[in-house]
C-alpha cells in the first residue's frame, strides 16, 4: 500500500476517533454536571463536571473543548428542571477553549511539582467563566436578588474549592499514563508542544472581551440592559460589542485547520 492510499485510509479513523472521544467526554459532563453535583443553593454548586472539558481541550485543542462545553451544558438542561440559556453556556466553553489554548504548558508532565502547569491551564477558565460570566448572567436574568459583588464572592469560594478539586483529578489522571496508551495526549510531534499564535490571540481577545463586558456593566453602559435604547439598536450594539469574541471564534478555527494541515 502506499504512503498517500495509507494517510486516505487512516484520517477516517482519527476522525472517526476524535468524535466519540468528545461524544464520552460530552456524557461524562453531562453526568458529573447534572447527577454528581451537590447544591448548596440556587446559585450555587460544586462538582467537578469540568474535568471532561479540559481533557478535550488537551486532546483536541480549543474549537473542540467549546463544542463539547457547549453540547454538554445544552443536554443536561434537558435533564433538569433549569432552563438553557446560550449566554450562561459560554463558561463552559470557556473551560475547555483555555485547556485547549494553554495545553503546551502540561506536555511535559513529569514531577510532582508540574501541577502548577495543570493548575494554569484551569484558572483562567475559571475565574472568568465561572466566577464573573456566569454571576454576571445571572444578575443580568434575574435569576438572584444579590448585587454582582456580592453573587461574585459566593460563587468565588465554590470555584476555589472546584479549582482545586479539577486539578488535582486531571493531574491524577495524566499521572496514570493512560493517556498515552490511548495515544490521546501529549501529542508524538515535537512541533506541536509551541503555542499557535492564532490560538494565543484567540485567547487574549477572550479576556479582552471579558474586561470590555466588565467596564461596559460597571460603568452602566450595556447595550442590551440600556432600556433607553430601541430594541434592534441595543441588538446592533450588543453585537458591536461581542466583536472580540467572534474574532476569537474565527481565529480559533482557523487555528485548528491549521493544526489539522500540519
Amino acid at each position: 500500500m502506499s504512503k498517500n492510499a495509507a494517510t486516505l485510509t487512516q484520517k477516517p479513523r482519527m476522525e472517526t476517533r476524535t468524535l466519540s472521544t468528545c461524544a464520552l467526554m460530552c456524557a461524562l459532563n453531562v453526568i458529573l454536571a447534572r447527577f454528581m453535583t451537590v447544591m448548596p443553593s440556587a446559585v450555587a454548586r460544586f462538582s467537578i463536571e469540568a474535568v471532561p472539558l479540559i481533557l478535550t481541550g488537551y486532546f483536541f485543542g480549543p474549537i473542540a473543548g467549546m463544542l463539547v462545553g457547549f453540547v454538554g451544558d445544552t443536554v443536561g438542561c434537558l435533564f433538569s428542571g433549569y432552563g438553557w440559556n446560550p449566554i450562561i453556556s459560554i463558561s463552559p466553553m470557556m473551560m475547555g477553549a483555555f485547556a485547549g489554548i494553554l495545553r503546551p504548558l502540561v506536555y511535559k508532565v513529569n514531577k510532582p511539582l508540574d501541577i502548577w502547569r495543570v493548575a494554569l491551564t484551569i484558572l483562567p477558565g475559571k475565574l472568568l467563566g465561572s466566577v464573573y460570566w456566569t454571576s454576571q448572567c445571572l444578575v443580568w436574568l434575574g435569576f438572584t436578588k444579590k448585587g454582582l459583588g456580592a453573587l461574585m464572592s459566593v460563587r468565588a469560594v465554590e470555584a476555589l474549592l472546584e479549582f482545586v478539586l479539577d486539578t488535582l483529578v486531571v493531574m491524577l489522571l495524566l499521572k496514570t499514563g493512560v493517556f498515552q496508551r490511548m495515544h490521546l495526549f501529549p501529542p508524538a510531534k515535537k512541533e506541536d508542544i509551541s503555542v499557535k499564535p492564532m490560538n494565543l490571540i484567540a485567547g487574549l481577545l477572550v479576556i479582552g472581551q471579558i474586561a470590555l463586558l466588565a467596564v461596559l456593566d460597571v460603568s452602566g453602559k450595556l447595550p442590551l440592559t440600556n432600556s433607553a435604547l430601541a430594541l434592534p439598536a441595543r441588538l446592533g450594539l450588543s453585537l458591536m460589542t461581542l466583536l472580540p469574541i467572534i474574532l476569537a471564534a474565527i481565529l480559533a478555527f482557523l487555528g485548528a485547520k491549521q493544526e489539522k494541515k500540519d
